[in-house]
């Protein structure tokens, strides 16, 4: 029986630790996350691993061939990273430029000369920032839309699932789902 069911084109066995369970996946490798009716656990179609989080099946393979490789949802929290050190640094700067200011004697005129710059440069960068903020939350909005799409793809694989254990019986003889249409 597992012979046959391994020559259906989309079927897959979860390859998981203790789980001996099988399943067709009709979209196959174009939506390689399965999410196994055994163990309800998630796995990739493509490399019969457990799902490989923050990358794509391409970026997998990247990483496989280099385990340096970082996928872009890596490289973008390391550049949010970077961009957050980098401000911690600016305003340190900051902070020492306005005490250099206060400590220095300078005419009333360069001071206020000194201060627009310095608050204009704050304010410079402080849109910067929103517009960097404005662009992340906007990466986090499409991830999340993304997300709420892939739970409504596993809901309704799930009811799917749950469709064909109502509407089917198992063969007494094989034990094979079956649908009755005619007879007795």
């Amino acid at each position: 029986m597992n012979k046959t069911l391994s020559t259906i084109g989309r079927f897959v066995w979860c390859p998981l630790r203790n789980c001996e369970s099988g399943q067709i996946h009709q979209p196959g490798a174009k939506q390689p996350v399965v999410l196994c009716d055994g163990c309800d656990r998630l796995f990739c179609f493509t490399h019969h691993t457990e799902w490989h989080r923050d990358h794509t099946c391409d970026e997998w393979e990247q990483y496989l061939a280099d385990p340096t490789f970082r996928s872009q949802v890596q490289r973008e929290q390391d550049q949010e990273e970077a961009r957050e050190a980098e401000m911690v640094a600016l305003n340190r700067r900051i902070a020492e430029a306005e005490a250099v200011l206060r400590q220095s004697i300078m005419s009333a005129e360069e001071a206020a000369k000194d201060r627009f710059e310095v608050a204009e440069a704050r304010r410079r960068e402080e849109e910067r920032l929103a517009a960097e903020r404005a662009r992340v939350e906007e990466q986090r909005r499409l991830e999340q839309e993304e997300k709420l799409r892939k739970q409504a793809r596993r809901q309704e694989e799930k009811e799917g699932a749950e469709m064909v254990k109502k509407k089917f019986k198992r063969c007494p003889g094989c034990r094979r789902p079956t649908e009755k249409i005619d007879g007795w």
